[in-house]
């Protein structure tokens, strides 16, 4: 039932805001039972494919899809220990020079500015002393870093990854420093002259130093790094 629907979709006979038959009409139009179809849409809307919506006026809609439903499920896999925090860094560090590549040469002048924007709340918040911001901020660099690629698919790739990172921030600390601040002043100079090879050296400094901190402050909590 469920790779019927998703089949329907994947031919266009499903569209995002679409809403599906009723429970009694899919049942019998798949040929299944009701029970197997509630199964099957409780799986899709785990799966981000479908909303299931209460009352009179709901039902399940077709969704434009859930991008953090890929976070979720790498989060899972670093807490059954199927993957590994270096693992995920590592991973993190090859996307990030293929972000770059993508950046120098797609960006665009609302995309630089909406980074150094960002850089500058960062700043901002650092010097107020606001260091769990200062974190969400640094993290969300690499989702504005992403879109400027103008890669919808490497975007998803880059928020899910990010999304990982972001959790691990919340659960051991914010950095206090402010050395990521000041590679991001040196990657914006590199940005605006098109350097690829300088930003991708400097990103890639300040990702392997990032890294190191968090499994450093990792070994000396109750929280492990995967």
């Amino acid at each position: 039932m469920v790779e019927r629907i998703r089949a329907m979709i994947v031919e266009g006979h499903l569209k995002p805001g679409d809403k599906l038959p009723p429970e009694r009409d899919l049942s019998v139009r798949l040929g299944v039972g009701r029970n197997a179809v509630r199964e099957g849409l409780r799986a899709l809307e785990q799966a981000g494919i479908v909303d299931l919506r209460p009352g009179k006026t709901g039902g399940a809609f077709v969704t434009s899809g859930r991008p953090n439903v890929i976070s979720e499920n790498m989060r899972d896999l670093l807490s059954l220990g199927n993957i590994s925090f270096d693992d995920l860094w590592e991973t993190r560090l090859l996307l990030a020079d293929v972000v770059i590549r993508l950046v120098v040469e797609n960006m665009t002048d609302e995309d630089l500015a909406a980074l150094e924007a960002n850089v500058a709340r960062a700043r901002l918040h650092y010097e107020s002393g606001r260091l769990r911001e200062k974190s969400r901020c640094n993290i969300e660099f690499h989702d504005v870093l992403a879109a400027a690629t103008h890669n919808p698919l490497l975007g998803v790739f880059m928020t899910s990854i990010a999304d990982l990172v972001r959790h691990f921030t919340e659960q051991l600390g914010s950095d206090p420093g402010q050395e990521t601040l000041r590679s991001r002043e040196r990657l914006l100079v590199a940005l605006r002259a098109r350097n690829g090879d300088a930003a991708i050296a400097e990103m890639r400094r300040d990702l392997i130093r990032v890294h190191e901190f968090y499994k450093n402050l990792a070994r000396s909590s109750s929280v492990p790094p995967s």
